[in-house]
């Protein structure tokens, strides 16, 4: 169903004025105004509107930029999550966002550069690698190496039990790679299965277990894009 464009408009004119973006008033013990700016930076870029406001927030965007290429962000939890996506996919979205916006190339050259160097040390950096290098054959066989034989998910490392936002990711990583075999579909299946009957599916936390509305969100919104993504 498409939704109306009106129906999006009052969204699409806030994103379109970064001023207003540090007038968002989060959770005080939760308000990372460095990741919101990314989160809604990509937001726009995915709109496809207002190129004068992305090339804005695009310079300011790169001045958050680590010399050796990433935006750190959550960095106390290294396999990244659902709603502060980690340092690696922060870089990859953000690289994005800024091929997008144009105007700053170097930015997105130290990103890409980055990205080569990285070393995928769980689930999720891995799939950062094989979506910002298709044929990064080490990542694909780690993603395909940590699927669970028994229910098809993935965990955030290989052996642990399986989360909907690692199955997700991974998904999309592999979903347009050669040599992933049935390990989509079967992915596939896991996130059916593991949807609630409202629709939402479990949030993924880090520790897992939690409890986080946001978290439960977000990994809604992974796990219905990998399904419309990968559909047959």
């Amino acid at each position: 169903m498409k939704v109306p464009r009106e129906a999006l408009a009052d969204t699409l004119g806030w994103l379109a004025q970064p001023a207003a973006w540090q007038e968002n008033k989060g959770n005080p013990a939760f308000s990372d105004k460095k990741l919101a700016r990314l989160q809604f930076a990509a937001a726009l870029a995915d709109s496809g509107t207002a190129d004068g406001a992305l090339r804005e927030i695009a310079k300011e965007i790169e001045r958050e930029q680590e010399s050796a290429g990433s935006w750190i962000v959550d960095a106390s939890t290294p396999a990244g999550s659902p709603v502060t996506w980690g340092t690696a996919l922060a870089t990859f979205l953000t690289r994005r966002t800024l091929e997008r916006a144009g105007g700053v190339e170097q930015s997105v050259a130290k990103a890409n550069a980055w990205l080569q160097r990285l070393t995928p040390s769980n689930v999720p950096e891995a799939a950062v690698k094989l979506m910002a290098i298709p044929d990064a054959g080490p990542a694909r066989k780690m993603l395909l190496d940590a699927q669970s034989q028994s229910d098809g998910g993935w965990g955030p490392i290989r052996g642990a039990p399986s989360e909907v936002f690692d199955t997700a990711i991974a998904m999309l990583a592999l979903r347009n790679t050669r040599f992933a075999g049935d390990a989509v579909a079967r992915g596939r299946k896991f996130l059916i299965a593991t949807q609630f009957p409202e629709g939402g599916w479990p949030g993924t936390t880090r520790p897992t277990g939690g409890q986080s509305y946001a978290q439960h969100i977000s990994t809604s919104g992974w796990a219905a894009m990998a399904l419309i993504l990968t559909k047959p």
